[in-house]
């Protein structure tokens, strides 16, 4: 499994790489004590190669970088489940006589599931989402597609459950497990134990190139991947709508290309929609109650001035800044999706967010979205921060809610409703839950515009993980997702997780058109149950632990009754 995650034409591997787990529980000799230990380690080499872009990010090197003992401690801290699936296994067999072939999926979601939930301790609010099997770069698009119906832990299931399906053929045919003498009773037996594993492998391929067949229609707005240049020379500085020309080497802007393009004339009923990288805007905003606040806090104090600065400059200062995002927004004629920071008063205490603002070519600011998954570390200070020396305080304070922007050309032409989440949010599916379990079916999203930043990994594995976590989100929500990435993959994910367009991992140096955004409105089962997979498989084990035992007692007793 390690060299499935960190060696690219080995990827294959993931489909096989869980067999000498199970050849262990397979062997009744193994003592628990080493079986445990055994496991345990293989979970830490596991996931230090799945976690290695942990180990030279933030310009890390070897085994001297900034986030080494992070990376070998969430390692070990994550490979607990590997023990605790083994071990529950073996017992399963030993005790129980329950089919390690039949119980290991289930035991595999079920553990993974509970570390998932128990990592919450380790972070303010949304828990630790990485080392899901179904994050794995061999597990392709096919099998991804269970991703609507329960989630990363579907597709996991898939997995785990071709591993043993595999794993039990191969057991029949080499007599592992001491079956009957002779190629014809191993060959009924092999066909007996495997008929109902391609029962299962033929309807997930059925269902996998059902909604793989699917295409949506490119009926959405145009989208464009913004450069930071682009962003420092329109939002911060003056410009002519009517210019261009770029501020070097004649490239073209924003305003030259929002009405043409090589791929052909854009729609004229709908605006296009241009995001620019999570922080573009490096001048902060400030919310009106937070402007209250200031305001009352020097009429108290009987005081015009507060650090040399007046409040009316403190407002005319706001005020210009989102003049500039308006006046940017007309004059391209497109709805933004600009990264910034902005402070606000809330609950009494002062507020800084990592936000996205959503400006409209006529309705100005339509709002903001304040980031709600804090990177450990970086943004957000986790609760047991000690363990990898942060400091007891982030640098901005989580959002706490979920909004469906709408923007159409006019007040009564054609538009479109979007939601936004920002860089490490793609990592957390339960965000996503939030635009569809509290909206009815007219005002859901029809589109995710994701802002984001992942300058920290040079080496490009954390960007293709994310990108692998853009598609997973895409096919749970069935839902296109737009990406505009500073250092990473700016990218068109469509409703079934294909990548439609994408830039390479290089800074751009110019607009980036990602083409037009699909139209999917396909109905995601995820969306409206959750998580329910994990705590049907736990249900499912517990009830078969409990019925076997009874079950095979009623049998016995019937044999003698007989007999």
């Amino acid at each position: 499994m390690a060299l499935a995650a960190r060696v690219s034409w080995l990827s294959w591997l993931v489909w096989v790489g869980l067999l000498p787990l199970l050849w262990a529980l397979l062997q009744g000799r193994n003592p628990p004590f080493w079986l445990g230990l055994g496991s345990f380690v293989g979970g830490v080499v596991c996931n230090l190669a799945a976690l290695d872009w942990m180990r030279t990010s933030d310009g890390g090197a070897g085994l001297s970088g900034p986030h080494v003992r992070e990376w070998f401690v969430l390692s070990e801290l994550c490979a607990v489940t590997w023990p605790l699936v083994a071990l529950s296994g073996q017992w399963l067999r030993r005790h129980r006589g329950l089919n390690p072939a039949l119980a290991f999926p289930l035991l595999w979601v079920g553990a993974d599931w509970l570390r998932v939930t128990s990592s919450q301790l380790l972070s303010h609010g949304p828990p630790f989402p990485w080392l899901h099997l179904a994050e794995w770069p061999g597990v392709g698009l096919l099998a991804s597609q269970f991703a609507d119906i329960g989630g990363v832990y579907a597709v996991t299931l898939a997995v785990v459950a071709a591993n043993a399906g595999f794993f039990a053929c191969l057991v029949t045919v080499l007599s592992f497990d001491s079956p009957p003498s002779g190629w014809r009773p191993k060959t009924m037996r092999l066909i007996r134990q495997g008929w109902w594993y391609g029962l299962v492998a033929g309807v997930a391929l059925i269902y996998g190139y059902h909604r793989l067949s699917y295409v949506a229609k490119s009926t959405g707005p145009t989208a464009w991947a913004m450069p930071l240049w682009t962003s420092e020379h329109y939002l911060l500085g003056s410009h002519d709508a009517n210019d261009t020309r770029g501020p070097s080497h004649g490239e073209p802007t924003p305003g030259g290309i929002a009405a043409t393009s090589s791929s052909g004339p854009e729609p004229t009923d709908i605006p296009p929609i241009m995001v620019w990288p999570e922080g573009a805007y490096s001048s902060s905003l400030a919310s009106d109650a937070l402007i209250a606040h200031v305001s009352e806090k020097h009429r108290r104090a009987n005081a015009s001035r507060e650090k040399g600065i007046s409040i009316q400059q403190i407002r005319d200062t706001n005020t210009h800044n989102l003049e500039q995002l308006t006046h940017c927004s007309k004059a391209l004629n497109s709805v933004m999706v600009v990264g910034c920071f902005r402070q606000d008063f809330h609950d009494g205490d002062l507020r800084y967010y990592n936000s996205a603002a959503i400006v409209h070519p006529r309705r100005g600011i339509l709002g903001f979205y304040d980031k709600i998954a804090l990177v450990p570390g970086a943004e957000g200070a986790p609760r047991l921060g000690s363990i990898f020396g942060y400091g007891e305080h982030g640098t901005y304070d989580p959002g706490f809610g979920t909004r469906v922007f709408e923007a159409s050309k006019s007040t009564t032409g054609a538009g479109y409703r979007f939601g936004v989440a920002i860089c490490y949010d793609i990592c957390f599916p339960e965000i996503f839950r939030r635009y569809f379990a509290a909206q009815e079916k007219e005002r859901r999203p029809e589109f995710f515009v994701v802002p984001a930043s992942e300058a920290a990994d040079q080496r490009g594995l954390l960007q293709r993980i994310l990108l692998r976590m853009a598609c997973l989100r895409a096919i749970e929500t069935r839902r296109p997702i737009v990406r505009s990435v500073y250092q990473g993959y700016s990218a068109l994910v469509d409703g079934s997780g294909r990548v439609l367009n994408r830039s390479e991992i290089a800074l751009l140096r110019a607009p980036f058109r990602l083409g037009r955004v699909p139209r999917d409105n396909r109905q995601s089962l995820y969306m409206r149950w959750g998580d329910w997979l994990p705590p049907t498989s736990i249900s499912i084990l517990l009830a078969a632990s409990v019925l076997t035992p009874l079950f095979r007692r009623h049998t016995s007793l019937g044999h003698t009754v007989g007999r």
